[in-house]
């Protein structure tokens, strides 16, 4: 239970506004999917393999072999693009700027969006102003250590592209609510071109600001003064929370790994490079995921392992932009045990359901004086929301089968008997298969992936045999199944997870809509004390059934921050800055977990 244990102890729920988390949900039975024939030759007997001798893994062998056969209209036919040189660390806005793909539409009808399309942004814009051909933009930030960073340029803020012209002089007035000028700075003879930054330390969120720039360069020899109205935000703070992975895996079976992302400070929005590490190495990427104001999002990885042994497993978001309030929460670890497909597979789960409440009030005063507050006030901002969460994900798999397409499954879940969502397909075709030779042995296999129309969800399942090619007795073999539905507005397919499930070489990043809102996810099932997943895989005389159930238990988390205020004092002013906070989730949670 120690994975379990620190998978649920990894999230810090009540710091999340909105507070969604990943659908990763529940196990199979006790001892995996077990397998029945009706009636048919026995198997031959099972032999441990040598995993070390596996790399590169079966799937990677027949990729770089030519032999992976796809269904027509799927996957290895998409035109592709030549891909540009990875390096790490590269901007989500460079991404952002190069990527011109279009939606596409797997198999179950959602279609994917490109990451260069933002799913929503509801947040703050940057100010702008305009005299003649000269544009400015301007951007105030406040980060966690006080400080404040103004950013004007002639270009668009983030991008790679150099700024046009110069910004000359910057006039810079601090204003409260009716217009009054509290402060003036003004900042002479510059040279740097058309991208300006300076930092300031006696910055409020919510301060407005009024700002004079003049532009030459632009508009012949003429000096251009461009005006603009801005308010200092908070700078977005992205936290990472509920690392979906189970707690074991075989050897060469493909494993979905997730994670939320969530935006805490409400203001404004951030792009991000979601990264999966693996015992410290880069394993796979979703490239300039975006998420909005105040929401929440997934991402999703798919890493095989070659090779047994414990896993350290990490994601972070990267590279924030415009910058990342705390970066002490950009991650969230765990780890991962590989075995030999000739051993027992563990099962891992766990299913949310809860209900919150979130209020939030922040506002700033102009001081006349030490004492005396000013009745225009410089800002305030309410926030009261309330909503529910309710997410469920199941993982099973046996290792004394192999199964061949196409195949029948279905998966159910249940609260004390009451269905609460399945997922059936009487007749799921193979997305890509295999059938080669590696040394003494014969692979045959294939992985299918489907999209659950409605939820989201996504459900995934591969198979392998492998066995001798002169006496045909069976060295190892596997089918591993996952059905997931993730929390958040969008899910972000990593590029390892597009290359496995959908055999897709373009270079594209793609997310797949959730079928939700911020606060509430389709029909919300009341949920008992327990809840079950029954799982059904069968094609000719094989059969493999699973079925998990889930104890659920009451839990309840709170913030309480009372009213306070800080003072901060400028030039020929000052500035009292309060807030509060009152949080609160109550629900029920449980996990499922079989060694």
């Amino acid at each position: 239970m120690k994975n379990v244990k620190q998978a649920i102890n990894a999230r810090n729920l009540g710091l999340v506004l909105g507070a969604t988390l990943v659908a990763a949900g529940c196990s199979a039975s006790k001892s995996g999917l077990k397998a029945d024939r009706a009636a048919g030759p026995a198997d031959a007997p099972v032999r441990t393999h040598d995993p070390v001798a596996m790399k590169p893994s079966y799937f990677e062998q027949a990729r770089a072999a030519g032999v992976i056969r796809t269904r027509e209209g799927f996957g290895m036919n998409i035109p592709t693009r030549e891909a540009p040189a990875r390096r790490r660390g590269r901007s989500p806005a460079s991404v952002d700027a190069t990527d011109t793909s279009t939606p596409r539409t797997p198999r179950g009808g959602t279609p994917l969006q490109p990451n260069s399309i933002r799913y929503r942004e509801k947040g703050a814009k940057p100010g702008t102003g305009r005299a003649g051909s000269a544009t400015i933009s301007t951007r105030a930030l406040l980060g966690k250590d006080g400080t404040s960073v103004l950013e004007l340029t002639t270009g668009v803020l983030d991008s790679p592209t150099t700024a046009v012209g110069n910004i000359s002089r910057v006039q810079l007035k601090l204003v409260n609510a009716s217009g009054a000028t509290l402060s003036a700075r003004n900042f002479n003879s510059l040279a740097s071109g058309g991208y300006l930054k300076f930092n300031f330390t006696d910055f409020a969120r919510g301060q407005p600001l009024r700002i004079q720039a003049d532009v030459t360069g632009i508009d012949g020899a003429r000096t251009s003064v461009v005006s603009v109205q801005d308010k200092v935000y908070l700078r977005p703070d992205l936290k990472v929370s509920q690392l979906g992975l189970p707690a074991k895996s075989f050897v060469d079976a493909p494993v979905n790994i997730s994670a939320t992302v969530s935006e805490l400070n409400s203001d404004l929005g951030a792009q991000a490079n979601c990264v999966l590490y693996v015992d410290g190495a880069e394993a796979d990427r979703a490239s300039g995921i975006w998420v909005d104001a105040g929401g929440t999002v997934s991402c999703v990885f798919t890493k095989v392992f070659n090779a047994t042994g414990t896993k350290q497993v990490q994601v972070k978001v990267e590279d924030v932009v415009p910058g990342d309030y705390d970066v002490a929460n950009n991650s969230v670890s765990g780890s991962l045990e590989i075995v030999s497909a000739a051993t027992p597979m563990a099962s891992f789960g766990l299913v949310e359901d809860f209900s919150f409440t979130n209020h939030q009030k922040s506002e700033g005063f102009v001081l006349t004086g030490i004492g005396g507050v000013d009745s225009n006030f410089a800002f305030s901002r309410l926030i009261d929301e309330s909503g529910w969460r309710q997410n469920a994900l199941i993982s099973a798999s046996s290792n004394t089968a192999s199964i061949g397409f196409p195949v029948s499954v279905s998966v159910v879940e249940k609260s004390d008997g009451t269905q609460v969502n399945s997922f059936v397909n009487a007749a799921l075709p193979a997305d890509f298969t295999f059938d080669f030779v590696s040394g003494s042995n014969r692979i045959v296999g294939g992985c299918s992936q489907v999209i659950q129309s409605g939820t989201g969800g996504m459900f995934t399942l591969c198979t392998q045999k492998v066995s001798a090619t002169t006496s045909g007795a069976i060295q190892s073999q596997f089918v591993a199944v996952d059905f997931f539905r993730l929390a958040g507005d969008v899910t972000y397919r990593a590029t390892g997870f597009e290359h496995f499930w959908s055999q897709y070489n373009g270079i594209d990043n793609f997310y797949v809509i959730n079928e939700d809102t911020r606060f509430t996810a389709g029909t919300r099932a009341q949920l008992g004390s327990r809840y079950s997943f029954d799982v059904r895989v069968s094609a000719g005389i094989m059969d493999l059934a699973a079925n998990s159930v889930v104890p659920l238990s009451p839990f309840t988390e709170t913030i309480n921050i009372p009213y306070g205020c800080t003072e901060l004092v400028g030039d020929s002013f000052s500035l009292k800055e309060c807030f509060e906070r009152n949080y609160s989730a109550t629900g029920k949670r449980g996990t499922a977990f079989s060694p």
